[in-house]
């Protein structure tokens, strides 16, 4: 099967549970599937895009540089999302650049599978898509405190 995999950024170095979990889900899938990968990345990550090869056939990659966070381009970037929409988080990821390299890889190649990597991709995405596409969010600390809040029997516990 060949899988298109979206993600805001590499997955390495491997420093946080959603990179591990992502990481170590492809290198099973890549053992049987042709996985190419496609992400943001900054000038500087040639090494990490290199490794990234050990789970994905291709590695796809569009220029990006956030500003640091706190500084006054920081708070220029996010203001011009204001009247946006989509949260900060997501809707700073909408890409033309990103857009139009995915719109070449659904043109020129054939996938069986698109992979969203949580939520930020799904903004570069095209209305119709030529394969199934899932919205792979495997953050679910906010599930587990949902069903905690569900089993509480009073009010009170549950607003907390």
């Amino acid at each position: 099967m060949r899988i298109l995999w979206l993600k805001s950024d590499l997955l390495l170095p491997l420093d946080k549970g959603g990179r591990l979990r992502t990481w170590h889900l492809m290198r099973h899938l890549a053992k049987r599937h042709d996985i190419t990968y496609m992400s943001f990345a900054e000038n500087g990550q040639e090494s990490e895009i290199e490794g990234m090869r050990e789970v994905a056939a291709e590695v796809v990659t569009v220029p990006r540089k956030d500003p640091v966070k706190r500084s006054l381009l920081f708070y220029m970037d996010a203001a011009r999302y204001l009247a946006d929409p989509l949260p900060y988080a997501v809707a700073k990821y909408r890409s033309a650049a990103y857009k139009s390299k995915l719109m070449a890889l659904l043109r020129d190649r054939q996938f069986e599978l698109i992979v969203c990597d949580f939520l930020v991709p799904a903004v570069n995405l095209p209305k119709s898509l030529p394969c199934p596409a899932v919205i792979f969010t495997h953050n679910v600390e906010a599930e587990i405190w949902r069903r905690h809040a569900d089993t509480k029997s009073s009010g009170r516990a549950r607003w907390l």
